[in-house]
């Protein structure tokens, strides 16, 4: 469990039993949602695809990172589903972006669960203003992160 989750679990033992159930459960997709994508992103870098414009479509349960293009073309679920581009990683090889994210994986990892706590919040809770706030924050956390990983490098 990582640090995040496990600061969320001692949060839940305050609450009553109803809504400690709820939040654990939030937790729990997220968690494995950041999960997946880090193995998707591990597999990821071995692939030599360029990326016109790399896209993260995040999900209440899950991260996708394809071009915009194919992600925006695909048909709508009814789930929660945002697209974030990745400005400033266009024309980069799926591998280099694997490997900028692989590079830090701890704080990348963290960041991800905590987008994915946002937008799982968003799926369930109906998005608030306030939620969505919090949940630009952290997409452009992760990505500021990312891009200066990557200019680091150059």
């Amino acid at each position: 469990m990582t640090d995040a989750s496990s600061t969320i679990s001692q949060i839940a033992d305050f609450l009553d039993d109803a809504n400690r159930e709820r939040l654990l459960e939030i937790l729990g997709t997220a968690d494995q949602a950041a999960e997946d994508f880090m193995v998707s992103v591990r597999e990821m870098a071995s692939s030599s695809r360029v990326f016109a414009k790399p896209c993260l479509e995040l999900c209440s349960s899950r991260f996708i990172l394809d071009e915009y293009h194919e992600l925006y073309e695909r048909p709508p679920s009814n789930a929660f589903r945002k697209l974030v581009v990745m400005e400033g990683f266009e024309d980069m090889a799926a591998r280099e972006i694997a490997g900028l994210i692989l590079a830090d994986e701890p704080t990348a990892f963290t960041a991800l669960l905590h987008v994915a706590l946002a937008t799982r919040a968003i799926a369930d809770l109906g998005g608030d203003n306030g939620r969505l706030v919090v949940f630009y924050e952290k997409a452009g956390d992760f990505l500021r992160g990312l891009r200066n990983l990557y200019r680091s490098e150059q």
